[in-house]
C-alpha cells in the first residue's frame, strides 16, 4: 500500500459475484501485451516498474463491462465473455494508479509455484538465474501463489481453501472485513469454495471476489471448472 492510495485507516469489505458461461479463444494477445507494457511505464513513480505488485494493480482494477454496464462480448461466440477468455478484464490506466490494495507478490512465490509444478533444480535455475532447491519437507501447491485470481479444478465433491495476502458454488471469505491502521500493513484472507459433483464434466462457473472501501474496487476473477 502507499499513503497516496488510502487513508491511514481504511476498511475493505468483500462482494462475491457468480455467473455461468462458456468461452471461446480469440485473437488479441499481442495487442493486449503492447497496451499493458505501455501502460506500465506511464504509471507514476510511486510504483517500482520492476515490481510484481505493480502488475497485479493492472489486474485488480481492470473492467469487464462496457460503459452501459453490459458484459464484454466474446467476438468468437457473440456471448458474454468469461474470466477464462478475458482474464481479469480490460486494463484501466486511470484506476490502476490508485488500486487501494496491493497483492504482495515476490519472486519467491513464483519459485515455490515452480516447485509445486515439480520443476527440478536445474529447471528452476534457468528461470530464476539463481540456485534454488525445493524443500522436500514442505508442501507446495499452485494454489499458494499470492495472485489476484482464483482457478479451481473440481473433481468430485470437496472443499477447496485458498489464502491470499494483500497490502493495506458457495463461496465464503474470512475475514469479511480488512481493517488497515497504518501504511504498508499487510492483511491475509482465505476463500473457501464448497462444490458438489452434480454438474457434468466440462461445466464452468465464473465470477469475482471484490473488496471495496466505498472508493476503490479491488477485484479478483474466479473460474471453477468441473473435470
Amino acid at each position: 500500500m502507499s499513503s497516496s492510495f488510502v487513508s491511514s485507516t481504511a476498511s475493505f469489505f468483500f462482494i462475491v459475484l457468480l455467473y455461468l458461461g462458456s468461452f471461446h479463444v480469440s485473437d488479441g494477445a499481442q495487442q493486449a501485451t503492447f497496451i499493458v507494457h505501455m501502460t506500465k511505464y506511464q504509471m507514476p513513480s510511486s510504483f517500482d516498474h520492476h515490481s510484481l505488485s505493480e502488475a497485479d494493480s493492472l489486474m485488480t482494477t481492470a473492467y469487464n463491462t462496457y460503459k452501459d454496464g453490459q458484459p464484454i462480448i466474446d467476438i468468437g461466440t457473440v456471448k458474454p465473455s468469461t474470466p477464462i477468455g478475458h482474464g481479469a478484464g480490460h486494463v484501466s490506466p486511470t484506476t490502476a494508479i490508485s488500486p487501494g490494495l496491493i497483492y504482495d507478490l515476490t519472486t519467491k512465490y513464483y519459485i515455490d509455484f515452480l516447485c509445486a509444478l515439480n520443476y527440478n533444480s536445474s529447471q528452476i535455475i534457468k528461470v530464476s538465474r539463481g540456485n534454488y532447491t525445493c524443500d522436500t519437507r514442505k508442501t507446495y501447491s499452485v494454489a499458494y501463489l499470492n495472485y489476484p485470481s482464483f482457478a479451481v479444478n473440481v473433481d468430485g465433491s470437496d472443499t477447496y481453501k485458498y489464502t491470499r495476502t494483500v497490502t493495506a458454488v458457495k463461496i465464503s471469505v474470512e475475514p469479511p472485513d480488512l481493517i488497515f491502521k497504518e501504511v504498508n500493513e499487510k492483511k491475509s484472507y482465505s476463500v473457501t469454495f464448497t462444490v458438489d459433483s452434480s454438474k457434468p464434466s466440462g461445466s464452468n462457473s465464473f465470477g469475482s471476489i471484490e473488496w471495496s472501501d466505498g472508493k476503490h474496487m479491488v477485484a479478483s476473477p474466479v473460474a471453477i471448472s468441473w473435470t
